[in-house]
């Protein structure tokens, strides 16, 4: 992946479980000359899958691709999900689980943005004329410069 700002690469993907190894192979061509440590990895990939699993679950009936873009800005890792959405959901919104709380109640499932936000440096919701886009940052140096 090419250190330039500006610069997006970007793939579609159509909105099917069964795209999963697409991606994890489009993150494995890209992430590879970055030399990240096997948890960065990891993290990302997770949230990526996370999150590409609730844009297909919860907005069954839009049929348009989900395109995936990363970026790296220096240390500052971007990736971007974005479709065009019936139901708009902003994760950024969702509460803090207090998981003593959550164990006790015996709850199971729907921890996963709550694990992204954990994995994730930084996450931005935006919805504009129907397209809902999700940027995950990752300083690769594990903290952020004092200009981003």
């Amino acid at each position: 992946m090419h250190a330039d700002k500006n610069r997006w690469e970007k793939r579609s993907f159509s909105r099917s479980i069964s795209e999963l190894n697409r991606i994890f192979d489009y993150l494995d061509e890209l992430l590879e000359d970055l030399e990240l440590d096997d948890r960065s990895l990891f993290e990302i990939k997770v949230s990526v899958e996370e999150l590409f699993s609730n844009v297909i679950k919860y907005n069954r009936d839009a049929d348009s691709p989900v395109e995936i873009g990363f970026n790296l800005d220096g240390e500052r890792l971007r990736i971007q999900l974005s479709s065009h959405e019936n139901k708009p959901f902003d994760i950024t919104k969702t509460e803090e689980v207090d998981f003593d709380d959550y164990i006790e109640q015996g709850r199971v499932g729907g921890l996963g943005i709550q694990i992204v936000k954990k994995m994730m440096d930084h996450v931005d919701f935006n919805h504009h004329q129907g397209l809902s886009t999700i940027t995950l940052t990752k300083y690769l140096s594990g903290k952020p410069d004092a200009n981003n």
